[in-house]
């Protein structure tokens, strides 16, 4: 009886850790790929690049 205490006592946080480590965590609409997408798409559409080599980070 004290080593099913035992067992209980140790295994019931291992699987409560185990679970929390590996449980799959909700990703936000904005980070998601199309989240992106459609932000970056509303910076394009909002303003013009003025100049492309400084969007590029290319320098001639």
């Amino acid at each position: 009886m004290i080593a099913l205490g035992w067992v209980t006592v140790i295994a019931l946080p291992l699987a409560v850790l185990t679970w929390a480590m590996f449980w799959p965590q909700p990703i936000p609409p904005e980070r998601s790929v199309e989240g992106i997408r459609r932000r970056i798409e509303a910076e394009d559409a909002m303003q013009p690049v003025r100049n492309p080599q400084r969007r590029t980070g290319r320098i001639p």
